[in-house]
């Protein structure tokens, strides 16, 4: 009995990790498919950086060291609820200054967005872990 459940503790705690991943890995692939759609420099960003390869690694970490469940689900409304406030943060700026946005604002939203995200997430689940 008890191995059954450390065996669907450790499933959970993988399929958590797997999900970070894809997650990550959709947010970074998205962005670097809009720079190169418009020809912009991606060595010269903060999400090419080693600094963002640390805190995926730190975050998996953090992950997988969790005690309570419900990290991950917790990490995605998260997510959810930055990803809202900056499209209302756009929509407030550019009605504020009367403008309509073009995909160099949207590049730079979402580059900021990333790097919330990524340098927040390893924040949250070790302050989570205390």
């Amino acid at each position: 009995m008890d191995m059954t459940l450390n065996n669907s503790k450790l499933l959970a705690k993988l399929g958590d990790l797997l999900l970070f991943l894809l997650m990550s890995w959709a947010i970074l692939y998205l962005w670097l498919a809009l720079l190169h759609v418009f020809g912009e420099n991606v060595a010269a960003t903060l999400l090419s950086s080693p600094l963002i390869s640390i805190c995926i690694g730190a975050s998996l970490i953090a992950l997988v060291l969790q005690n309570t469940p419900g990290a991950i689900k917790e990490l995605l409304i998260i997510a959810f609820w930055l990803v809202a406030i900056f499209l209302y943060l756009i929509l407030i700026f550019n009605l504020l200054l009367c403008i309509t946005p073009d995909i160099n604002d949207v590049i730079f939203y979402y580059e900021c967005y990333a790097i919330l995200f990524f340098g927040g997430s390893p924040l949250y689940l070790i302050l989570r872990l205390i």
